[in-house]
């Protein structure tokens, strides 16, 4: 029933529709293990905005991952660089 909205909510965020699956299975569980303390009447909104959130944590976990990728490579280019000097 709020699959589709919480996946239109990650999609704001997320192109990549694995980074999506992700976002909307973290969500769904999350709202499970919260299942006791939930008193809100709206859980669209709240799913909807659960869901945007996870996706900017997914977005600064692959900007990291790319960073660290590419300080990788920077750094495999230059040891690389320095034995052919």
């Amino acid at each position: 029933k709020y699959t589709p909205a919480v996946k239109a909510a990650a999609r704001t965020r997320l192109k990549n529709s694995s980074d999506i699956d992700d976002c909307v299975s973290d969500v769904f569980s999350e709202l499970w293990r919260m299942r006791d303390r939930l008193h809100d009447k709206n859980l669209a909104a709240l799913l909807c905005m659960m869901a945007k959130r996870r996706a900017v944590d997914i977005c600064r976990r692959n900007m990291r991952t790319s960073t660290e990728a590419f300080e990788n490579m920077a750094e495999s280019a230059d040891s690389l660089c320095l034995k052919n000097a």
